[in-house]
């Protein structure tokens, strides 16, 4: 057997272009942008894998049956369904309290640059970097502040879906 792996950024993420409306970021959009990358590597068979916030998009893209899978895999990520009546309650609002976080408008962008994205270089500072990405100033903790663009908002996962093709 032999696959080939795309790991690849929602659109607004890494180098990917950044859609100015709020909306071009919904799911249907995403999905849809999952349908595109599966069509350009003409795979014939498909392991979609989402993971965190890219979960949901893999269970939209799977329900909507958009392109036939061989196996979907979500990692870190509920049933949308499940999700939405958990949501009910307030043990589980509590739990998901960065998802609201991240939809109100500038409200993420001001915290996380605050102060120089102090807040960032605390939550990142003592992670292990290898080597050559320490002397990348794109992914060093030290950059924290200037890693988000304060001009775009961020409404949106930070996660991503992850397809191997075959």
């Amino acid at each position: 057997m032999r696959y080939r792996v795309w790991a690849v950024n929602q659109r607004g993420y890494g180098r990917t272009t950044r859609p100015t409306q709020v909306g071009d970021y919904a799911l249907p959009h995403l999905a849809d942008d999952v349908t595109a990358l599966i069509n350009a590597a003409s795979a014939q068979s498909v392991v979609l894998i989402g993971h965190d916030w890219g979960a949901m998009v893999a269970w939209c893209f799977a329900a909507e049956q958009l392109h036939p899978l061989e196996r979907l895999v979500i990692m870190n990520g509920p049933n949308p369904l499940c999700f939405r009546t958990a949501l009910r309650h307030w043990r589980q609002m509590r739990k998901s309290w960065d998802v609201a976080f991240f939809q109100l408008p500038r409200l993420a962008e001001r915290i996380l640059t605050g102060n120089g994205g102090a807040i960032v270089r605390r939550m990142f500072g003592g992670v292990a970097l290898p080597r050559t990405c320490r002397r990348r100033q794109s992914c060093h903790p030290a950059q924290a502040g200037r890693a988000v663009d304060q001009d775009l908002p961020l409404h949106l996962p930070r996660h991503g879906s992850y397809a191997r093709l075959r």
